[in-house]
């Protein structure tokens, strides 16, 4: 971690920084070359580390060189008109902007701090972090949330020149993030609608089937015709929506709807239990990295998010 309080883009086994394609100086100006969801995430992850082992004496070890020093930095990197998170490059490392999945999780970075520092008893840091992280979700809903549209944005970037917010309407899966993140909750009529578009624009139209990251990806494309389809499926996309499913379920019935993309999932596994990052649309061939982690913990994620809400009905 920086001396600032962030993370950057990777890391060498031996601690130096490793390469990334973030560049330090781009259009004429410095930049910090991060995502900033991979420091607030982290956060976020020891906030559930706790509540699941109360391993107190960890948290505690955490608190100067993690809780503290990366809470400082989510509160200060801030546009000061807006109050939400400056610019930084998407979970997708390919666009820089101001994204709803990096705010969502900044949000979620922020309100950990706070939980975790009011547990270690430092109050004035916690009441810092709380009203930091409310500021950013009221500003999620007030700039990244259209009422035109009815839905959220994918992002919102400022022209250099004039200070001009400029919206980007591209529906993206990473969007489920505003729920999963606790913006709103997951059966919130924004949310909701915002959902339905991103399974209607995002699934993949062929027998293969799933759904894409985003409209008009061009990763990864293989020979054939994309004319119709968005982009390739993704397992941790589809798994998203299934997860949405979970969470705002309220019987029995509407869990079921889940079941067919467990079936979905398995289907796509080789012989040996592998979850590949993407499939071809076509023919379902496993694209890009195979094993990835990331599919692999999406999967396991969602049957524990589905054998939690079933046992609730089972109650």
């Amino acid at each position: 971690m920086s001396s600032d309080g962030y993370l950057l883009h990777k890391y060498n086994p031996d601690l130096s920084v490793g390469s990334s394609w973030h560049p330090w100086y781009r259009d004429g100006e410095i930049q910090i070359p991060i995502q900033e969801d991979e420091t607030a995430l982290v956060i976020y992850a020891l906030e559930q580390h706790y509540y699941k082992f109360y391993d107190i004496e960890f948290v505690q070890e955490m608190y100067e060189p993690l809780i503290h020093k990366a809470g400082n930095f989510l509160a200060n990197f801030v546009d000061e008109k807006t109050d939400l998170p400056l610019p930084s490059y998407d979970l997708w490392e390919r666009e820089r902007g101001v994204f709803a999945y990096s705010a969502a999780t900044v949000y979620a970075g922020l309100k950990a701090s706070a939980n975790l520092c009011k547990i270690l008893g430092h109050f004035n840091h916690a009441k810092r972090y709380a009203f930091a992280s409310e500021k950013i979700r009221q500003s999620i809903v007030e700039y990244l949330y259209d009422p035109r549209l009815g839905r959220f944005l994918k992002a919102i970037n400022f022209d250099k020149n004039t200070g001009e917010i400029k919206k980007d309407c591209t529906i993206d899966a990473s969007m489920h993030a505003l729920w999963m993140m606790g913006v709103l909750p997951a059966d919130d009529p924004k949310i909701v609608k915002t959902n339905e578009i991103i399974l209607e624009k995002l699934a993949v139209p062929t027998d293969v089937g799933g759904i894409a990251r985003y409209e008009h990806d061009d990763y990864m494309r293989v020979e054939g015709d994309y004319g119709n389809i968005p982009g390739n499926p993704w397992i941790i996309c589809t798994l998203w929506h299934a997860q949405w499913l979970i969470d705002k379920a309220k019987s029995l019935e509407e869990l079921k709807n889940v079941d067919k993309y467990f079936n979905w999932t398995l289907g796509k596994m080789n012989p040996a239990g592998i979850l590949p990052e993407q499939l071809s649309p076509f023919d379902g061939e496993h694209l890009s990295v195979a094993p990835l982690t990331w599919s692999h913990a999406t999967f396991v994620t969602t049957v524990l998010k589905y054998n939690e809400k079933l046992a609730k009905f089972k109650d």
